[in-house]
């Protein structure tokens, strides 16, 4: 079974941004389009993740 994500939907994530499984990503949160979040990663609410980052 596959885990999904969720993302609030006062959270921006541009598009080509890469979301693995179970992943988290509450409000006011942005995530640029460089970023990649891999499985079970939490983002907090007014984070600003930017850049060639990878969070996992």
């Amino acid at each position: 079974m596959t885990k999904k994500s969720h993302i609030h939907p006062a959270a921006i994530v541009e598009t080509g941004a890469k979301i693995g499984e179970n992943v988290t990503i509450e409000a006011y949160a942005v995530i640029k389009s460089t970023v990649t979040l891999e499985d079970n990663v939490v983002i907090k609410s007014h984070a600003y993740i930017d850049g060639y980052t990878t969070i996992g």
